[in-house]
């Protein structure tokens, strides 16, 4: 039973289902941010969506592994089940053009499937082209920044009003938390990304200056945060304040103990679970 309880969570986390819990908790933060309230339908198109974005990104990297044989598990099993996954991916992108073509604004699916096609453009240049232009090292930055517009994409049209000042420095922290966490875990699989050949920006940049990145990138955000105090003018907003601490401080925590963290691979659980805290705003009603 253990053994079975084990193998589904690790089956859970190797197909992103992590990673889709931590993106609805984060369209449920962007949402009340904004002071909207999407339907059920938006967060089912928001799951599928990103699931469909992470699977490709890890089909693609799992055919870079020499000889077939990557040494990231995530990836190797990827490569192995391919043809499964390519069946389902192709399903669940019909199914998802179909539910937003009926139930979202016309203006939001074409914007999402502009920036799909932007981020897919992305994949497939990063694939074949990262050896030859040094801008396509920065792929954690340019998921962030994709990851963070595609949940606020339909809320920000729901709203219909320019972002106040407190919004803007969240919605900027937020993107630059999950820069942190992609530059993170490459700093952690600087060995494996080597042997797979993979580019990140540790391979790009080394693993001791990327630590000091990381660090000087965690006090720029506490010194955002800090200055958005002064734009904060309800208890709402503090706590979304409180939220977006909480989580730079769980991911320098992680960078800080980095053989707790290289166990059984918690960097990995912990980092994609830092991005459920964002749920949290549900207890400020």
């Amino acid at each position: 039973m253990i053994h079975a309880i084990k193998k589904g969570y690790l089956l859970f986390r190797i197909l992103s289902l992590d990673v889709v819990i931590g993106t609805l908790m984060t369209g449920v933060y962007i949402s009340k941010l904004l002071n909207v309230s999407p339907s059920g339908w938006w967060y089912l198109i928001l799951a599928s969506t990103v699931w469909i974005i992470y699977t490709i990104d890890h089909l693609l990297d799992g055919l870079k592994g020499k000889d077939g044989q990557p040494v990231i598990f995530r990836h190797r099993y990827h490569f192995k089940h391919k043809k499964v996954l390519l069946v389902i991916l192709t399903g669940l992108s019909v199914f998802t053009l179909v539910t937003g073509l009926l139930f979202l604004d016309k203006d939001i699916v074409i914007a999402g499937l502009i920036l799909f096609a932007i981020i897919f453009s992305f994949f497939l240049i990063f694939w074949f082209f990262q050896k030859n232009i040094s801008f396509f090292n920065q792929k954690e930055l340019f998921i962030a920044i994709a990851y963070v517009a595609g949940i606020t994409l339909a809320p920000y049209y729901w709203a219909n009003s320019s972002l106040s000042t407190h919004q803007i420095i969240l919605i900027l922290v937020m993107v630059m938390l999950a820069w942190a966490e992609g530059i993170l875990a490459s700093w952690f699989d600087y060995e494996n990304d080597i042997h797979d050949g993979h580019r990140s920006f540790t391979t790009a940049f080394g693993r001791k200056n990327t630590r000091y990145f990381l660090i000087t990138l965690h006090i720029v955000i506490f010194i955002l945060l800090k200055i958005n105090l002064l734009f904060t003018v309800n208890l709402f907003q503090f706590f979304a304040i409180i939220i977006e601490v909480l989580m730079n401080t769980s991911l320098l925590l992680m960078l800080m103990f980095p053989k707790s963290m290289k166990i059984y691979d918690r960097y990995r659980i912990f980092g994609e679970m830092v991005f459920w805290l964002p749920g949290l705003i549900l207890l400020a009603g």
